[in-house]
């Protein structure tokens, strides 16, 4: 952002828009302003309840402020300088940008001198270093252990349904909610809902983010005294470099976020908060109940309880109409996407953006009601498509059992207590269902397909690999192989793939590979050396690797070029969107280029009447002129 006074040269503005000439106006918001809606060539008035009448009193006021307190901003725009407007301003919390620095114009150089507009000792200054020495320790830590961990069995039996604070009401709790106008399901999972904001700076945007401010709902699924932990879709929490602010449906308070966890796959993050910051709300916010088993099928009542943006909750009964794998098209740019995942569909408009979850009768939750973004192609329009399906809240429940229980991974400083944030084993390949009558047309033999059938009665599907990620171990594998059975157990849906993967863990002696059969250019053939990688989620997307649609052999030389040169810190770039088209798509020819070939086609004859004419005299030319030039304001 870029503050300015009122000078000479703005005097005669000043003068007729009624302003004196010494006032702080914003000539630029920058990321800190525009998260809070102050406009270009505002007035400040007021900063932090303190009157504002040139650039050193804002830098007196801003100079005593720490990082990532919230203050109020009063200030006038010069089309309605009579009304004053108030917001509130985050000061940046985790140092996106340097020191405020001060310019002074030298009128006998005309060079402006930059200086330092804080003292080392203020505040502002101090905190900064505060901030970055304890983003030092927050780093990857690769010796694993368990120092620092907060596990113990009541931890884990908050996973399994028992809260630290029960959210089964009895009494006078479970009579007032039944003579409420809502339903159970709603009043029990309120406590537990959040709404959260999230701002993207721009210096962080990435290829693949595709705007810059996001809103949506999550649920808290761990609460105790030194870690609250929250659910949320990616769509709403696209990448780690973020400032999150949270919003509790039970308590009106506003704390900020930190994303602990992005799950390369399955389309969840979670995002952690500091339970001491609420106050007296933390013994009002309760952790929902995971409801795991039994797995929703088709035909089961469900309750859809959304958050909209007054904090309220909204729930109607649905019905799960469908279960069925989702399919994210490619788009102009490598993107994340969910991959790998089946889905649950209601018998509501999917088009409905508000998130939220999806609870049994008693208000346990099945699903997280996720949305999800993909680029909208065809019909004339492009853009963004959101629409909403429920992830399975095994997925989640899975992560958050690790967690709670320390299990070895890098360690991440949340809350002042470094914590493990554990691996995540993976075979790295894109995976689509494809149905047995279609793979029996492929060569599939009989006896497979009734194994498969038998195996899943449901589904009659196998997996087909749709493309492998660049680098990966699992490369053994091609795009089009069919994945028949693992440790000779048939494999019909994604879960008996993630199982096999998660049964490694707790292998002694592990090496982290996959006996699979395969069934590839018409012959079932036996793959042991396929690997199974231990994927870290915390920097899947910094990295811009994991979760990508896998590219293809043509892009791989740029993915090199720009992996050695531009991004060499970030393994697995994503590639710029120019770069892409250019690797992927035909390129038009220029127009010289179809003219020269229109010429040849027409023969000697066109082609020499197209010569230019006879070079003229020296005399006959025209005199030189000096060039003419143009200064840039």
């Amino acid at each position: 952002m870029v503050f300015d006074a009122i000078c000479l040269k703005n005097a005669l503005k000043a003068r007729n828009l009624g302003f004196k000439c010494g006032l702080v106006y914003v000539a630029e918001p920058g990321y800190m302003l525009s998260r809070a809606l102050v406009p270009r060539y505002s007035i400040i008035k007021k900063f932090a309840r303190k009157d504002i009448a040139d650039l050193g009193d804002f830098i007196a006021v801003i100079s005593e402020l720490s990082r990532g307190e919230r203050v109020p901003l009063e200030y006038v725009t010069y089309t309605a300088r009579h009304r004053n407007k108030c917001t509130i301003v985050t000061i940046d919390q985790h140092g996106w940008y340097a020191t405020p620095q001060l310019y002074t114009r030298n009128d006998a150089t005309g060079l402006w001198i930059a200086k330092s507009a804080m003292l080392l000792e203020s505040p502002y200054v101090v905190s900064i270093h505060q901030r970055g020495h304890r983003d030092v320790n927050s780093n990857v830590d690769e010796n694993i252990a368990v120092e620092g961990t907060v596990s113990s069995s009541r931890d884990l039996d908050d996973i399994k349904g028992v809260s630290r604070h029960s959210s089964s009401m009895e009494g006078s709790d479970l009579a007032r909610t039944i003579s409420g106008n809502t339903s159970l399901a709603e009043q029990v999972i309120k406590p537990a809902l959040v709404k959260f904001e999230v701002h993207v700076p721009p210096i962080c945007m990435i290829d693949g983010v595709h705007a810059k401010h996001f809103t949506g709902a999550g649920v808290v699924i761990h609460h105790s005294d030194s870690l609250g932990l929250i659910a949320v879709d990616r769509n709403t929490v696209a990448i780690s470099i973020s400032d999150i602010m949270v919003s509790f449906a039970a308590y009106p308070i506003e704390i900020p976020g930190q994303v602990i966890f992005l799950h390369p796959f399955h389309y969840f993050a979670l995002v952690a908060y500091d339970p001491l910051t609420l106050g007296v709300g933390a013994s009002v916010i309760r952790a929902s109940k995971l409801l795991t088993e039994p797995a929703l099928r088709r035909g089961d009542s469900v309750y859809l309880v959304r958050l909209i943006d007054s904090l309220h909750a909204k729930s109607r009964k649905s019905i799960v109409t469908n279960w069925q794998a989702i399919n994210i098209c490619s788009s102009d740019f490598p993107r994340y996407h969910a991959m790998n995942t089946e889905v649950i569909e209601l018998d509501t408009d999917s088009d409905i953006e508000l998130s939220g979850v999806l609870t049994d009768e008693q208000g346990r939750v099945q699903a997280l009601w996720a949305s999800i973004s993909s680029q909208l192609f065809g019909c004339g329009k492009e853009g963004d498509h959101q629409f909403v399906v429920g992830i399975p809240i095994h997925l989640i429940s899975q992560v958050l059992e690790k967690i709670i229980s320390g299990a070895p991974g890098p360690f991440r400083l949340i809350n002042g207590i470094r914590r493990p944030m554990p691996f995540v084993r993976l075979l790295e390949v894109e995976i689509y269902p494809t149905l047995l009558t279609e793979a029996s047309n492929y060569g599939l033999s009989d006896r497979w397909v009734q194994a498969l059938a038998e195996k899943d009665p449901e589904r009659r599907q196998v997996l087909q690999i749709i493309g492998c990620f660049a680098g990966s171990k699992a490369e053994t594998l091609c795009e089009g192989d069919m994945i028949l059975a693992i440790d000779k157990k048939p494999i019909t849906c994604f879960l008996d793939i993630e199982n096999a993967c998660q049964k490694l863990d707790h292998s002694v002696g592990s090496d982290g590979m996959l006996n699979m059969t395969i069934f590839r250019q018409g012959h079932s053939n036996q793959l042991k050396s396929t690997a199974v990688n231990m994927v870290s989620p915390w920097s899947n997307l910094v990295k811009g690797g994991l979760g990508a649609k896998p590219w293809s052999k043509e892009v791989k030389a740029i993915q090199a070029f720009k992996h050695t040169k531009h991004r060499a810190a970030f393994p697995r770039p994503a590639i710029p969107r120019a770069d892409y088209q250019k690797a992927t798509r035909p390129q038009k020819p220029s127009r010289r280029k179809l003219r020269d070939d229109r010429l040849q086609e027409a023969g000697p004859k066109r082609a020499n009447s197209q010569k230019p004419a006879m070079k003229m005299a020296d005399s006959q030319k025209p005199a030189k002129t000096a060039p003419t030039k143009v200064a840039s304001t």
